[in-house]
């Protein structure tokens, strides 16, 4: 019989790890004193870039059709040529811009004219809703996102009930930060057809970036009951059940996403992030490995990877991860913080001059 070296629970001596605090190896020899401060700086947060790509670029499936079909209706009604060129892509990241007030109930105002064409404006007059929304995606992909949305308004004046118009909506809302204005446009969406998985999606991550993760999850959930095998709603669940401290909920929903596809860095990353949580750092120095092949020049895995190697007990490791992350990122801080900590707590026999400034 002994004590758990962290929180002295008494244990039968077969535990991998303490039942009450999660530390492995609970009857090993106690860690450094403070070695927890390596995980202290901005770091230790998990990557979430999916998420913002989600909000930003997402579209509803089967809108192809109907958007051929409005714009052959625009070019025989306005006498505009059917076949537009490739739009530029859309900036990576997008002003707030002025967002449009919204119009009361009831409140009869004549629609705001479309995009022009040509010399001409179009006479929108007679417009049908989904012109509306081709119109707005044109915009859109112009990176014209105040435009975008007032075409999207223009459509739901003409038909509350059209959902892929709130859909819309609520993706460009989310493109000039108006998080809440975009839930209530996904929220308003899902109620005409709860069977739409990405907007289920895209509320999850708007719950997510008004840091609401519980509710979060539960959407992200709804679209893997619509699309199970849909990568971004399970890597955007594990990012929200990591963010509540569920981190094997967090694991199983990282694992799963990258048995749909193993080539995504970040994903590995995130998964070393969880294993780290979990006091598993020698799978954790695997996860990152992985990361590091598909992407060398990644100086947070290195770092990452560096303090997984600490808590594993191999500070020599540790220092190489560090210093090949300052070669990628020269004066990058977390790496001299992790290589100050080494030499601190270890010594000469560890680097004793890798610290900051050398």
């Amino acid at each position: 019989m002994s004590n758990c070296r962290e929180c002295d629970l008494a244990l039968t001596g077969k535990e991998n790890f303490c039942p009450k605090c999660g530390v492995p190896d609970p009857s090993g020899p106690p860690r450094v004193s403070d070695l927890e401060v390596v995980l202290s700086d901005p770091l230790s947060s998990f990557l979430s870039p999916m998420a913002i790509r989600e909000v930003a670029s997402d579209r509803v499936a089967g809108i192809e059709e109907e958007e051929e079909e409005a714009e052959a209706q625009e070019a025989e009604s306005h006498d505009v040529p059917s076949e537009t060129p490739d739009s530029e892509p859309l900036p990576a990241s997008l002003g707030t811009g002025a967002v449009p007030s919204q119009m009361e109930e009831g409140l009869a105002v004549a629609p705001a004219h479309g995009p022009a064409t040509g010399d001409e404006a179009v006479d929108d007059s007679d417009m049908e809703p989904v012109t509306w929304v081709v119109m707005g995606l044109r915009a859109q992909d112009r990176g014209e996102v105040a435009e975008a949305l007032a075409c999207f308004e223009n459509a739901l004046e003409l038909d509350k009930t059209f959902v892929r118009a709130w859909f819309h909506k609520g993706f460009v809302l989310g493109l000039m930060g108006e998080h809440r204005q975009a839930l209530e446009a996904f929220k308003a969406a899902i109620q005409l057809d709860p069977s739409v998985a990405k907007a289920w999606n895209n509320m999850g991550v708007t719950h997510s970036l008004l840091e609401e993760h519980e509710e979060a999850v539960e959407a992200f959930e709804k679209a893997l009951v619509l699309k199970p095998d849909r990568f971004e709603s399970l890597y955007n669940l594990g990012l929200c059940h990591a963010a509540l401290d569920n981190h094997i909920e967090a694991l199983e929903a990282f694992e799963k996403a990258l048995k749909l596809e193993g080539l995504h860095h970040q994903a590995w990353f995130n998964r070393g992030m969880v294993l780290m949580r979990l006091g598993r750092d020698l799978e954790a120095v695997v996860s990152y490995d992985r990361a590091l092949e598909l992407r060398p020049a990644f100086p947070e895995a290195l770092v990452a990877r560096g303090r997984a190697h600490l808590h594993a007990g191999d500070p020599q490791a540790a220092r190489d991860s560090a210093r090949k992350a300052l070669e990628f990122h020269e004066g990058f801080q977390p790496a001299q913080k992790l290589l100050a900590n080494i030499a601190q707590k270890w010594g000469p026999a560890v680097g004793q001059s890798d610290g900051p400034g050398s």
